[in-house]
């Protein structure tokens, strides 16, 4: 059966129907939803955290949110505050060249910076903690010119004077030191007293070319009487005493506080009375009346010989005579005396240790260069112009026992001393000196230094009062002989146990005139004798020559050496005073002829001139020996040596 033709007009439709029942009669289909996509923080609200974060202080993570503004913003209004904060983070972290490069970034990249200003001072601060001074310098003085109404200028001038003052350049750290402490003053005054400081380091520390600048800088500050001060001082001090009298005279008509007014009129005296020497005259202080007139008139008479009072030989030098009477105020009044009216270029004496302290201090005081002639020991230690020209015990015993146990072999020694200071002094020495080179100190006796009866003491050195050493049985045992075995000694009849080879006395001439023959009398024989400078008297040799035979002692002075000054001088002096010169009238004499040649040889002009001619001056053949002074101003002559021989003292050979 042929089927009618379907129009496609009702196909469709219907295809459309089935379709539809299709899809609605399925299980309905899962709908995906699309992901949400996480928005960025704005480059704005990467710099609000930064903020945020800095204003807390945690700089740490403040820093890589600053360095991500600037990735997505290089450019952006933030952009110069960013750098600025990392420039502040890293200087505080001490990565001083990446903030250097992140201030610099913002100079170069944003000229019309509003902070710049701070930028600068962050630039210059990494620079001076990196050690660039120069450049430092350069960048704070540009600072200081473009913001000079800035509240960051005292910090940029504490900075500039910093780095002048490293560089050495104090005039310049003063100039800008200063304005950094005004600047700091009322805000800071922990930090201004800071500053002062380094000020006051900085005229310490300044040499004389920096403090004139420093002068210059400091008019009308409280430093500039400090600067004045210590400048004047060290023209003074190299006898630049003009250039020292102006600036002292400059200071002294300003307004002062009182202690530098007392500083200043105490310098410009000292700079007066340098200013007014005459170098041709020589002051003398020694007691010439009182009870140690005896022991000035000696000095003095060899002072006299030694200016050619009674010979044709002058130089123009004059000798300034002044008498202390051996009391130490009258001694330092002299001192002041012989500077103030006389204007001696150098002074002689004094010859007692009570009197050489006060004079020393003047002297040193007044600055004038003084040889002292006595025994303390500690009085060159008052200053570089004082010094002494008197045997020193210690060169004395070291000469003594150098040839005691280097020329004679000597190894055990006794001491008998004067229980006074003096002996007790020089048996120290002794002591000390021969353990030193090894040898040994048998016995040491002090005596009352006004006995005359020694036999206690001699009996005590050689075991003759009180019980034996065991020790010293038994080297007595083992020296008998077969037939002595079987017997024994009688104790109440002790031999002398002589177990040293040589006595040291330490004591005068007549003390040891008394000894000696007492040593002999208790059977101390075939032993050295030796003393010190102490024995040197016309008197030793009448009174126990013939138990001093090779007996060995110290001189400073020895009139029978043979040398043709030596003799010349002794006729002089016996000729015109009738009697025997001893050690003091030879120092006298060697002084004054030391000083004489000395201003002869360098004319000098000024009291330093004359003091440095005397450290420096090639050594002097006196008849005391070489004269030459070392560094503390103590004399460098070596004692002689002295031996009897028969009736004669000669030099030991």
């Amino acid at each position: 059966m042929i089927q009618p033709k379907l129009s496609v007009e009702r196909v469709i439709p219907a295809m459309v129907v089935g379709v539809a029942l299709f899809l609605f009669s399925c299980k309905p289909a899962v709908q995906l939803k699309r992901p949400a996509v996480k928005k960025r923080p704005s480059a704005e609200q990467v710099y609000s955290r930064a903020e945020a974060l800095f204003a807390q202080g945690k700089l740490a993570e403040a820093l890589p949110l600053y360095g991500q503004y600037l990735k997505l913003e290089p450019r952006g209004n933030n952009a110069p505050d960013c750098l600025r904060r990392m420039g502040d983070i890293y200087l505080e972290m001490g990565r001083l060249e990446e903030a250097l490069m992140s201030f610099a970034r913002v100079r170069r990249d944003f000229p019309g910076y509003g902070y710049m200003a701070e930028v600068e001072l962050g630039l210059i601060s990494s620079l001076w903690k990196m050690g660039a001074l120069d450049e430092v310098i350069e960048e704070a003085l540009d600072w200081l010119r473009k913001y000079s109404e800035s509240p960051f200028r005292s910090q940029v001038a504490l900075v500039l004077g910093r780095a002048y003052y490293a560089k050495l350049r104090y005039g310049e750290a003063l100039r800008w030191l200063i304005v950094a402490e005004e600047g700091y003053k009322l805000a800071e005054p922990e930090k201004a007293k800071e500053i002062s400081d380094q000020i006051r380091a900085a005229i310490v520390e300044a040499d004389e070319s920096e403090l004139e600048r420093m002068r210059e800088v400091s008019k009308d500050t409280k430093y500039y009487p400090e600067i004045a001060y210590r400048l004047a001082r060290m023209y003074y001090g190299t006898d630049r005493l003009e250039r020292a009298e102006s600036i002292i005279t400059q200071l002294l008509q300003m307004p002062l506080e009182k202690r530098w007014l007392e500083r200043a009129r105490e310098l410009y005296d000292k700079i007066f009375l340098a200013l007014n020497v005459e170098p041709h005259k020589i002051g003398c202080l020694l007691p010439l009346t009182g009870p140690f007139g005896i022991y000035g008139r000696e000095v003095l008479n060899g002072i006299e010989i030694g200016v050619g009072m009674f010979t044709k030989e002058r130089d123009g030098v004059e000798v300034v005579i002044r008498d202390t009477e051996g009391d130490p105020g009258r001694a330092a009044e002299a001192i002041e005396n012989l500077v103030r009216k006389d204007h001696v270029i150098a002074a002689v004496g004094p010859l007692l240790s009570r009197c050489a302290e006060q004079a020393a201090d003047r002297a040193q005081a007044l600055g004038l260069p003084l040889i002292t002639i006595c025994r303390k020991a500690d009085v060159v230690d008052k200053g570089p112009m004082v010094f002494r020209n008197f045997l020193l015990p210690r060169r004395e015993i070291e000469r003594l026992v150098h040839v005691a146990m280097d020329r004679l072999d000597i190894r055990r020694f006794a001491i008998m001393f004067p229980d006074n200071a003096y002996g007790r002094y020089y048996m120290q020495i002794f002591w000390d000196m021969v353990e030193q080179r090894g040898g040994q100190i048998r016995a040491a006796e002090p005596y009352d230094p006004s006995l005359t009866d020694f036999a206690a003491q001699i009996k005590r050195m050689v075991g003759k009062e009180g019980p034996r050493p065991e020790a010293v049985l038994e080297n007595i045992r083992a020296a008998w002989l077969p037939e002595e075995d079987e017997s024994e000694l009688d104790p109440g009849q002790k031999d002398p146990i002589v177990d040293f080879e040589a006595v040291f006395i330490p004591d005068s001439a007549e003390r040891v005139a008394m000894i000696a023959p007492q040593l002999v009398y208790h059977d101390v024989v075939d032993v050295w004798l030796l003393g010190t400078s102490l024995w040197a008297s016309p008197q030793l040799i009448p009174l126990a020559g013939d138990y001093l035979q090779g007996a060995i002692f110290t001189s400073g002075f020895f009139s029978s050496s043979g040398t043709e000054e030596v003799e010349s001088f002794v006729e002089e002096y016996r000729t015109n005073y009738e009697s025997e010169p001893g050690l003091l009238a030879a120092t006298g004499y060697d002084t004054i002829k030391f000083l004489r040649a000395i201003v002869k040889a360098t004319i000098p002009k000024t009291r330093n001139e004359m003091r440095d001619a005397i450290v420096q001056s090639r050594p002097y053949n006196g008849i005391t020996g070489e004269i030459s002074f070392d560094q503390r101003g103590e004399v460098k002559t070596q004692p002689f040596l002295v031996t009897v021989l028969g009736r004669r003292e000669i030099l030991f050979p």
